[in-house]
């Protein structure tokens, strides 16, 4: 835990422990221990969304906000749920019904005040994720599935001169990426080809561009 986000959704789901361990109903259980995945709460970390990190784990959610949003509209039903299948007694029970009431109008006037503060900053993160300009050197830090991605839209001559002289570790992640047709094309020309530096400019601003384009798309 460490944003509001996260300890807010966390402590009200605990406020449902002692009566959810008194009880025996197999699908309030189940869904008890789905709900403290914590998936559910690194979807609402703040941090990777404003350090633009997005691409490096798979995410359904826009925003931190809009996952604690979802979560507590699932957890709101999960209250009414556990209250019908395991209801306390009668006088603890309304006591219980009304504070689920109240911390329901409170969960929804804390995630309006956050939602409308946040507004300005995440759509400002966002603008600069999507028109941030990426570099050949950011192959470095991206998944296979994205490199792969990005050989079909780069011609085998490109990454000659784009390799030429580019370590160890930028070559390691590519080749093994391209496709077989590819990587033999590629160990042909790189025996033929005069790379210039020039050259190796040129095809490293190109594959750039490439995957400036398919970061934007998302």
């Amino acid at each position: 835990m460490g944003n509001d986000l996260q300890n807010e959704a966390f402590n009200n789901l605990y406020t449902l422990e002692d009566q959810v361990k008194n009880c025996h109903d197999l699908g309030i259980l189940s869904d008890w221990y789905k709900l403290q995945n914590s998936d559910h709460f690194y979807y609402m970390c703040t941090k990777w969304f404003s350090d633009g990190d997005v691409h490096k784990y798979f995410n359904p959610y826009s925003s931190p906000y809009d996952a604690f949003i979802n979560y507590m509209n699932v957890l709101s039903d999960f209250i009414i749920r556990v209250n019908k299948k395991c209801p306390l007694d009668k006088s603890d029970n309304e006591k219980f019904i009304e504070k689920t009431e109240e911390l329901g109008r409170e969960i929804q006037a804390a995630a309006a005040k956050k939602v409308k503060a946040a507004t300005a900053k995440v759509k400002a993160a966002y603008e600069t994720q999507k028109n941030k300009s990426y570099s050949f050197e950011e192959i470095k830090s991206m998944s296979n599935a994205k490199i792969r991605q990005i050989a079909k839209e780069v011609d085998v001559e490109n990454w000659v001169y784009a390799l030429k002289d580019a370590g160890d570790e930028l070559t390691g992640k590519i080749i093994p990426n391209l496709t077989k047709n590819a990587a033999r094309e590629y160990d042909k020309l790189k025996d033929e080809l005069k790379v210039r530096k020039a050259d190796i400019k040129k095809s490293r601003d190109k594959i750039g561009e490439e995957i400036s384009r398919l970061f934007r798309k998302k």
